[in-house]
């Protein structure tokens, strides 16, 4: 479980308010009220730049643990295995129920599928998990509340039918910070260190 709220990270005021903005629809009044609660966000942009932070962060600002699928590392193994492997995330998600699902390089989730790809078996079976995971970020459970939050590096090689508005609610760029936002990220490590 991560503690620590966006005062340890600098810059980004648009991606800030809109997480805070939201904090609203997850209370019980809303709720009752028939509000549906925020689905995700992608965040892009260069290494380095502080995505994961913000990734983190959220899990503070919500009140919500922590749950990190390195799309990196899920690779390899038995391909015919793919799709049980992404029924068994998005099942423990569902049960969980409350929780901040981070895909750190999600554009690594969906690396390979294109039309002209999944023509062999190997193919047709990352299809098919692709398929059950893009199904699952549009129909999980309303009542629940898996807030997903994609990290990626390369915008581009998600595929336009994974950052549609059902899926995610938001895409947000996180560039090299500015001048104002350098200076605001020093201060949080002055103060962070005593001095």
């Amino acid at each position: 479980t991560w503690t620590e709220g966006f005062n340890i990270a600098g810059g980004n005021d648009l991606y800030k308010d809109f997480i805070t903005r939201r904090k609203t629809a997850l209370t019980k009044e809303a709720k009752e009220f028939g509000l549906r609660p925020p689905k995700g966000v992608i965040i892009a942009g260069p290494p380095r730049t502080g995505k994961s932070l913000l990734a983190k962060c959220t899990s503070s600002e919500y009140g919500l643990p922590l749950i990190k699928f390195e799309a990196a590392k899920a690779g390899g193994g038995i391909l015919n295995e793919m799709t049980s492997k992404m029924l068994i995330i998005t099942n423990t998600l569902d049960t969980v129920g409350h929780a901040i699902f981070w895909i750190d390089e999600i554009e690594k989730v969906f690396a390979g599928i294109s039309p002209g790809q999944i023509s062999d078996s190997a193919g047709a079976e990352i299809a098919r998990a692709y398929g059950s995971f893009l199904s699952w970020l549009q129909e999980r459970d309303p009542n629940g509340m898996v807030f997903v939050i994609g990290v990626c590096n390369n915008i581009d090689a998600l595929p336009p039918e994974a950052t549609g508005k059902g899926r995610f609610d938001e895409i947000f760029w996180v560039d090299l910070p500015s001048q104002k936002e350098r200076e605001e990220i020093f201060k949080i490590h002055l103060r962070k260190n005593k001095r």
